[in-house]
C-alpha cells in the first residue's frame, strides 16, 4: 500500500474489493445526489426481488433459493463522490448495498499532514443556504450508517457527524501487547483489514445485518421527573465484531439478550 499518495491509496484500496466480489466504480457517474441512491443497482434489485428483504448470511445455508437471492446482492465501491445539493463537496469512498449508501471513507496516507478524522467531522450535516436541511447521504438512519476515516495506519469510525462535535471512535486491532494501535503488516498497509477482513463481502453484509442496531435509552431526572428519551445507531467495534465471529466459527451458540 502506498504510503504517499492518496490517490494510490485509494486506487489499491478499489481494486482489491473489485476483485473480491464488489461492483466498483471509478467516479460518481449515475450517483443520484439529490436522493442520496444509485438507482442502477436500486431498480436492478427491485427488478428481480420486488417483495425480498436483503438476506444475511445466518440463513443461507438451508435454503436455496436464499442462497441464489444472496449471491446477487449488489455492492458496489464508488470512488470521489459529491453528495452535496449545495456545491461540490465530496467523500473520497462511498459504499453502497443494492443502491442504497451505507458507510462512507475517508482516506489519509500516513505521510499525510491532515488528519482523516478532522476531513470527516468538519463536513457539516446541514446544507450550505436558507434551507438549512441535513444532506441527503447524511441523513441519520436513512442513508450512509457509519463513517470510517483511515489511514496507513489508523482507523476511527462514527455513526453520528456533528461538525468540529463529531466522536470518533477508534475501529483498531490493538498491537497485542496492550498498545491501542494496529500492528505492524509485513505484506502492507497495517490498516488492511479494514478492506481485506470487514469490507470482505460476506463479513460487510454480515454486520449490516446483525451487528449495527439501534439503542433506546431514557433518563429521569430525580428532581424534576421529567424523563428524556434518545436513541444512537451502534456499530461494533473491531475488537467486539472479531470476537463475536471467532465464537461464531468454533460453532459456539450466541445467544442474544
Amino acid at each position: 500500500m502506498a504510503q504517499h499518495n492518496e490517490i494510490e491509496f485509494e486506487k489499491e484500496l478499489c481494486e482489491h474489493l473489485a476483485a473480491n466480489g464488489w461492483m466498483y466504480s471509478t467516479n460518481d457517474t449515475g450517483y443520484d445526489r439529490e436522493r442520496a441512491l444509485f438507482p442502477e443497482d436500486l431498480f436492478g434489485w427491485l427488478k428481480r426481488h420486488p417483495t425480498d428483504r436483503v438476506p444475511v448470511p445466518a440463513r443461507v445455508d438451508t435454503q436455496p433459493k436464499t442462497v441464489e437471492n444472496y449471491g446477487k446482492v449488489r455492492v458496489r465501491v464508488m470512488r470521489q463522490v459529491h453528495f452535496s445539493t449545495a456545491d461540490q463537496s465530496s467523500v473520497d469512498l462511498l459504499l453502497f448495498v443494492n443502491g442504497l449508501p451505507v458507510a462512507t471513507l475517508e482516506l489519509r496516507p500516513a505521510s499525510s499532514s491532515r488528519s482523516p478524522t478532522r476531513s470527516s467531522s468538519t463536513r457539516p450535516p446541514p446544507a450550505e443556504g436558507a434551507t438549512n436541511k441535513v444532506q441527503p447521504l447524511f441523513g441519520s438512519g436513512t442513508r450512509a450508517l457509519v463513517r470510517f476515516a483511515a489511514s496507513n495506519d489508523e482507523v476511527w469510525m462514527t455513526t453520528e457527524l456533528a461538525g468540529d462535535k463529531t466522536y470518533f471512535l477508534p475501529f483498531k486491532r490493538g498491537t497485542g501487547d496492550g498498545g491501542a494501535g494496529n500492528p505492524l503488516n509485513p505484506n502492507g498497509s497495517p490498516t488492511s483489514y479494514l478492506w481485506e477482513r470487514v469490507l470482505q463481502r460476506d463479513s460487510w453484509l454480515n454486520i449490516l445485518g446483525r451487528f449495527m442496531y439501534i439503542k433506546h435509552e431514557s433518563t429521569t431526572d430525580p428532581i424534576s421527573g421529567k424523563t428524556t428519551r434518545s436513541s444512537s445507531l451502534r456499530f461494533p467495534r473491531f475488537q467486539q465484531w472479531e470476537a463475536v465471529t471467532n465464537i461464531a466459527d468454533d460453532g459456539t451458540p450466541i445467544r442474544r439478550r
